[in-house]
């Protein structure tokens, strides 16, 4: 009975926790083409979309397009 919930809160564990991944979010200036990487940590991918698309600028001289 006890490797039983065992295996099964080991399989909800990692079902619960697979989801989220380490992304890298990588943006690029238009102007001189700047590119820097930014490591974004256990996030799933809608997040880190959104946490990535945070970091785009758009300026009078220059934009800064990010992508996963």
């Amino acid at each position: 009975m006890k490797k039983g919930f065992l295996l099964i809160a080991g399989v909800a564990l990692f079902a619960a926790t697979s989801c989220r991944k380490n992304w890298t979010c990588t943006c690029v200036d238009s102007d001189d083409g700047y590119t820097q990487s930014i490591p974004i940590l256990l996030q799933k991918k809608k997040d880190a979309e959104n946490i990535c698309n945070s970091y785009e600028y758009v300026g009078s001289t220059y934009t800064t397009t990010c992508n996963l």
